[in-house]
């Protein structure tokens, strides 16, 4: 593309009258400068060709629509980046829908003959399957979350008891600790006090029970929480 840039600007004196390229190679300043202003010219050019929408169009096509632009454009007045787009628009959107059929035959061939994807089209997929999952989703009651959580309590405990773990909630751990603690204290007697007079505090393993004694303590602790 850079070989035909160049040729067509030293051909612009002849197609248009336009002395572009003499402009810039005989400017004030050295040959090197010269060298560089033509060089970022044409390296803004190619650079248009080379990014989408412009990367789908074939070598050859986008050369002869620049080159009848040049001959055509009746506001033509050097070649630059905004002339290049305007001289390639029109074949884009003729290109591009050619380029996605031909990338998803492609796709389609690889997938066939049992060679992978590339990850860009493996991720587009995913995001488009989670598009169309959003869309389809229904609309979910209190009522539907609720049954949801119950069934996955469910589950929970199910794969608990399989494996010989404590299956239950901890609301539930923690209401049949009481429930133990209270046969403890009623066993002893201890549930009908109405204070904590004659109690004393034994802490045990970090744990804070009451009872008249250490004895009793540490058997009650053994109830309760072994």
């Amino acid at each position: 593309m850079r070989t035909f840039l160049v040729s067509l600007l030293k051909d612009l004196k002849r197609k248009r009258g336009s002395n572009q390229y003499n402009d810039i190679m005989y400017m004030d300043g050295t040959t090197e400068e010269a060298q560089r202003e033509l060089d970022l010219l044409l390296d803004s050019l190619v650079g248009v060709c080379q990014k989408h929408p412009y990367s789908c169009i074939p070598q050859k096509a986008m050369e002869k629509a620049i080159s009848d632009h040049v001959e055509d454009d009746k506001e033509f007045y050097g070649l630059n980046v905004a002339f290049i787009k305007k001289s390639l628009n029109p074949l884009v959107s003729i290109y591009l829908k050619e380029s996605g059929h031909q990338e998803t035959n492609d796709l389609l061939s690889k997938e066939m003959t049992g060679v992978p994807p590339p990850k860009e089209f493996i991720e587009y997929t995913k995001q488009l399957g989670a598009m169309v999952a959003l869309k389809e989703v229904p609309s979910v009651t209190k009522h539907d979350l609720k049954k949801i959580q119950q069934e996955d309590e469910n589950r929970l405990k199910n794969e608990s008891k399989s494996k010989g773990y404590d299956w239950r909630t901890k609301s539930e751990q923690i209401n049949a600790e009481k429930a133990r603690l209270k046969v403890a204290l009623e066993s002893r007697g201890l549930d009908k006090l109405t204070d904590l007079s004659g109690l004393k505090s034994f802490e045990i393993e970090g744990i804070a029970v009451w009872a008249r004694n250490k004895e009793e303590a540490q058997e009650i602790y053994v109830e309760v929480y072994i």
